[in-house]
């Protein structure tokens, strides 16, 4: 554990070096912004989820890639991701061979779409606000095995959201 978060914090340190060594003399405005998260990837030094059916407690929307259209005073904001697992398990249930074991599958699209309204503070630091569109669908499968009246079962789970969200935030430039 103390390795990971040493690589962590290496990661953070270089980030930030590299946003350190900026240029003052020319300013650009850029109107195409693409982005690539490291959500994900900072998420797995800090964060153990919980040990449902599933995998975790409850499902997170992943954005992996970005895309932000700079308009004058505000963006067009866009994020897609996707996430798939394969987990197998040891089977615990009753008449279960010693070594037999299950798969825990899940995977999920995510999609973001929406508009923020942006303030300069300074000229390194702004202030945002909007709204997004977050639509996500989601699938789960586990082959853990149950049975009713002589017939055998697993557990399937498909899901759809639909949500509107605020969005509000400083930003370091």
């Amino acid at each position: 554990m103390y390795i990971r978060s040493f690589i962590a914090a290496i990661a953070c340190i270089a980030a930030f070096g590299c946003n350190a060594q900026s240029d003052t003399t020319v300013h650009r405005h850029r109107r195409h912004e693409l982005g690539l998260e490291m959500t994900r990837f900072v998420r797995q030094f800090f964060y153990n989820p919980g040990a449902n059916e599933f995998g975790g407690d409850f499902y997170t929307p992943t954005y992996m890639f970005s895309y932000r259209y700079h308009l004058r005073r505000s963006n067009l904001r866009f994020g897609i991701g996707v996430d798939a697992s394969d987990v197998e398990r040891p089977a615990t249930w009753f008449n279960s061979l010693p070594g037999e074991t299950y798969h825990v599958r899940s995977s999920s699209i995510s999609v973001r779409l929406g508009w923020e309204r942006v303030q300069e503070i300074t000229r390194k630091w702004q202030v945002f606000y909007g709204v997004d569109l977050r639509p996500a669908w989601v699938n789960n499968q586990s082959d853990w095995d149950y049975s009713n009246g002589g017939y055998r079962f697993s557990l399937q789970s498909t899901e759809e959201h639909w949500a509107v969200a605020p969005v509000a935030g400083v930003r370091f430039r």
